[in-house]
């Protein structure tokens, strides 16, 4: 870990240099010269917070989003470079570090959504590291707000529908298991059939009603998001 070349406990009571220690395993920590505080944010990295990402209740609690933003973009830096991430030692912790600062300023240009920032630690690693060989040596590339919308427009091209984009997988699943009738009777292969079955469906329903399942299926495409209340396809192009 980088670390500056004087840091002080600044306190009313103490003014003292900060000296950088390692615990037996190597990891640093902070100790002040004067009257021994500890700052030992890397410790509780290794010991705990590094794990964040793994657990599905943290990304559910958003005091917790931070800490595993970071933990997820050190777990992909790790599994793509095969070397851990150096974090700066800083005088006010681990969280008011530089690099818990570019990652709140990137949380925060992506609408302060955790799932669409971790998607966009996704997308970067394997659009600038795997297929551009970008070699991520600071996380302030991450909040670039340039990059960032360079996301953004990927992400609206990816979601546009037209007639030959195939069926999501998960959707052909569900109505094997809980709406096979439909497929039985009906072609489901791409959002084209899709939009065939939701138009005839539009203007006669009563017509389909002896297929088992299918109002089933709709409405499940409604939850799902695939379709409005009026049986249109979300992000349809033609």
């Amino acid at each position: 870990m980088s670390v500056k070349k004087e840091m002080r406990h600044g306190t009313k009571s103490c003014n003292e240099l900060y000296k950088l220690e390692e615990t037996d395993d190597g990891v640093p920590y902070l100790e002040c010269e004067g009257c021994g505080y500890k700052i030992e944010d890397w410790i509780k990295w290794h010991a705990s917070y590094v794990n964040y990402c793994n657990e599905d209740s943290r990304w559910k609690s958003k005091k917790d989003h931070l800490t595993c933003l970071l933990s997820y973009f050190a777990k992909l830096y790790k599994e793509y470079y095969e070397i851990d991430f150096t974090f700066s030692l800083n005088d006010k912790g681990l969280f008011r570090s530089a690099e818990a600062h570019l990652i709140r300023k990137m949380y925060t240009l992506l609408g302060s959504d955790a799932d669409a920032s971790r998607d966009y630690i996704d997308w970067i690693f394997e659009t600038k590291v795997t297929k551009r060989k970008k070699k991520i040596t600071s996380i302030g590339f991450l909040a670039t707000p340039a990059i960032i919308q360079e996301f953004k427009l990927a992400k609206v091209k990816k979601t546009k529908i037209s007639r030959s984009t195939p069926l999501p997988p998960k959707m052909i699943k569900w109505a094997e298991k809980f709406a096979p009738q439909v497929l039985e009777n009906y072609s489901l292969r791409d959002f084209g059939e899709l939009q065939l079955l939701l138009t005839y469906c539009s203007q006669d329903y009563e017509s389909f009603e002896g297929v088992v399942g299918l109002g089933t299926f709709l409405e499940k495409l409604k939850d799902m998001n695939y379709i409005n209340s009026n049986l249109i396809i979300n992000n349809w192009s033609e």
